[in-house]
């Protein structure tokens, strides 16, 4: 069984009086292999191990490899410097319209911070902006 229980044992460094938890995690060539992980094991809503490919089709795609959260929204962070010869506010307002032409849906927003979000911020400074919008399920 991998994929029932988070933790499938505790291992403790005495050396260091610290507790570990044990988790299993396949190889590298199975972490790939569609026929191995449709076998797995996961947890039932009704108690109990079921096997994966009992409740789900698997379809190779693309995907991140971390989701990043604010608040439990997804985030995306996108981080920049201003060249020379360009001022902070005009690229700003570049940044905002290119947004805008992507007619994103509207729980989709745009904040800006760092020195790029302070009036008073050097012209050339790094920024980080960050997209987000709420997921369409938990």
């Amino acid at each position: 069984m991998v994929g029932g229980d988070d933790r499938v044992s505790r291992f403790r460094d005495d050396a260091v009086g610290q507790d570990y938890d044990v988790q299993l995690r396949l190889e590298k060539q199975d972490r790939s292999d569609a026929d191995t992980i449709s076998r797995l094991y996961v947890p039932s809503s009704r108690g109990g191990l079921v096997r994966l490919d009992s409740v789900v089709d698997l379809v190779e795609g693309y995907a991140p490899s971390r989701i990043e959260r604010l608040d439990r929204q997804r985030t995306v962070r996108l981080f920049a410097g201003v060249a020379p010869g360009y001022a902070l506010a005009d690229r700003i307002e570049a940044l905002r319209r290119g947004v805008a032409d992507l007619n994103l849906p509207a729980s989709y927003s745009l904040s800006v911070s760092g020195a790029a979000g302070n009036s008073s911020g050097p012209s050339r400074s790094s920024s980080s902006h960050s997209s987000s919008r709420s997921p369409s399920c938990t």
